[in-house]
């Protein structure tokens, strides 16, 4: 949604969990790689949200079948060396409030913003999809058919699907 805002193209975001529960703690941190995290900050301008998300590794073990210690790796100090941020890990949900502040999906009092009118539709799922192909005036075009859970159908260029 951030590159598609950044280059001028219209979207819409709907989704499954309500509001309230989008930005919730549920579910595991992601592990962020060094390119990963260079995209976010440079590309898609994350910085400072990336600063509350994020929190680097210091060291990682890796362990045998019967738990006995093989290597440790030291990121920490591996991290020191590369320009600019290093190997860590982010919360899911300080990361999705980053990308809806980016989004401009947060109200004054950090409420997302949830309007049946706006960019993002909260409480929505996508129960079927259709490919299809159209002619108007003698010109073919070819669009995507979305029908959601609450009886709407609509229609767009891409159907872009994320889960977890």
């Amino acid at each position: 949604a951030l590159t598609l805002k950044k280059s001028g193209i219209p979207f819409l975001i709907y989704e499954r969990a309500s509001s309230t529960k989008l930005c919730s703690n549920a579910g595991s941190g992601i592990d962020m790689a060094p390119t990963a995290l260079q995209i976010l900050e440079e590309k898609l301008g994350l910085s400072d949200g990336l600063d509350k998300a994020m929190r680097p590794y210091e060291y990682m073990d890796i362990s045998d079948m019967d738990g006995g210690q093989v290597k440790t790796f030291r990121l920490k100090e591996l991290n020191a060396t590369l320009a600019g941020r290093g190997f860590g890990f982010a919360s899911r949900s300080m990361l999705q409030h980053a990308m809806l502040d980016a989004l401009g999906l947060k109200d004054g009092d950090g409420n997302v913003i949830d309007d049946s009118e706006g960019v993002l539709r909260c409480g929505v799922t996508v129960t079927e999809y259709e490919n299809k192909q159209n002619t108007d005036n003698g010109s073919e075009y070819k669009f995507v058919e979305v029908k959601l859970d609450n009886g709407t159908t609509v229609n767009g260029s891409a159907l872009l699907a994320c889960d977890g």
